[in-house]
């Protein structure tokens, strides 16, 4: 099969679309095999659905060809689809987007494993097992429901086959609605989730990106840090922002999902931020040091240039899950601005405390608290714009779910304030 086609262009949203997101781990590529399988053998379609050996077990696709032929048929509709069923788009190789989903819609296409919700559980009336775990591309994300068979092991070996981080190809599953929210059902009987191999998809349609470009939103941080008139200040970000730094800072995401999950978030965020600062500054006059807060502003969230990693999904680096983004973004704050020229002793360190404390409190994970205003108001923008983001994302993604057949676009905050919630 020829490598897929880079498909489509920066998402738009469209019916259906669930979540906007936006690991680079080894993938494992088969079908729900079974553990014990003694023999893998040669890969062919068995009368229930899933790709078998020849022994009838769910197979491991460890065969080349055997993977990129029910890849193949995958991604051009022609396994197992149903007659009368809503056709997906898509670009050629790519198949179906989470953006084009509809009821009925059937899909056919590779997706990322976003993540896996917790093991297989028994049906309450009949033998057998289903589970869940949600998928994604560019466009966005939603869930997946498996509904196993009468075999409680090839469930769980299903289960067992794929990891958060993979990439599964999904043939003929259909859109359904429930709680009206829209989500993909797959069944061994008559469609089959399988493991894509690495060199069958393209890593750019699956990670989301942003709608701002980013070559742009660079020239913009640097026209942000030619405008700073303090020159401690302004050697500050200069020390910091090197060529090297910035290039690392216009690649990374500012989360995993929950705000600016995608390449070039961090740096959106921040000239998001630096953008709230100023307006904030003028307000107070000369009460608030304009230039001291969008320096924090740019320099809040540095240390998530070492807290992501970008594969088929975003996931958290060693480092960040062992130290956490802020203590590291100190220690880069401290580390460039140390013996550099013309950074004043109190500045680095007024900025070094406003990176440790912009989470607000110790419960919140910062080791310490804001002392004094520009840190104070650090904290509360950076909390402004990430919930703006994500209530503006969530209000979006209700719209194209309401498009797509999954209820109204009313979007209100949950119970007790917990997330948000749409209203059918």
């Amino acid at each position: 099969m020829p490598a897929p086609t880079a498909g489509r262009g920066a998402p738009a949203a469209g019916p259906g679309t669930h979540r906007r997101r936006t690991n680079a781990r080894p993938l494992r590529c088969g079908a729900f095999r079974a553990e014990a399988a003694p023999d893998r053998g040669r890969c062919e379609p068995g009368a229930d659905g899933p790709i078998r050996n020849a022994q009838g077990a769910p197979d491991g696709f460890n065969s080349a060809g055997a993977a990129r032929t029910a890849l193949s048929a995958t991604l051009d509709g022609s396994a197992g689809m149903q007659a009368g069923g809503a056709q997906a788009g898509g670009a050629a190789g790519k198949g179906t987007y989470v953006d084009e989903m509809k009821k009925e819609l059937h899909v056919n296409g590779y997706f990322a494993v976003v993540s896996k919700r917790k093991e297989p559980a028994k049906y309450k009336n009949k033998q057998g097992m289903y589970f869940f775990f949600e998928i994604g591309d560019k466009t966005g994300t939603i869930d997946v429901k498996y509904w196993g068979g009468d075999s409680e092991e090839e469930t769980m070996a299903a289960y067992r086959s794929f990891k958060a981080g993979d990439v599964v190809a999904i043939s003929n599953g259909i859109v359904k609605s429930y709680n009206d929210k829209l989500e993909v059902h797959v069944s061994p009987k008559d469609r089959n989730v399988s493991m894509a191999r690495t060199d069958e998809y393209d890593r750019a349609e699956l990670v989301q990106s942003g709608e701002k470009d980013v070559g742009e939103m660079v020239e913009r941080l640097r026209e942000v840090i030619r405008s700073v008139r303090s020159p401690g200040v302004r050697a500050a970000l200069e020390a910091v922002f090197d060529d090297k730094m910035i290039a690392e800072f216009s690649a990374a995401p500012a989360a995993v999902r929950y705000h600016h999950g995608y390449a070039g978030g961090l740096l959106e965020h921040s000239l998001s931020m630096a953008a709230i600062a100023r307006a904030v500054a003028e307000q107070h006059g000369e009460g608030l040091d304009g230039d001291l807060l969008v320096a924090g502003c740019l320099l809040h969230d540095i240390g998530k240039t070492r807290g992501y990693k970008i594969g088929a999904t975003i996931d958290r680096t060693d480092g960040e899950i062992m130290f956490g983004h802020i203590p590291v973004g100190a220690r880069i704050v401290w580390d460039a601005m140390a013996g550099a020229e013309g950074v004043p002793d109190a500045v680095r360190d007024k900025l070094v405390h406003m990176v440790l404390s912009h989470h607000g409190a110790l419960e919140k994970g910062s080791p310490v608290e804001p002392l004094f205003p520009e840190a104070m108001a650090l904290h509360k923008i950076d909390d402004c714009d990430a919930q703006v983001k994500h209530a503006v994302t969530e209000r979006r993604a209700a719209a194209a779910a309401a498009a797509g057949g999954a209820g109204s676009a009313l979007l209100v905050r949950g119970e007790k304030g917990r997330g948000y919630v749409y209203l059918g």
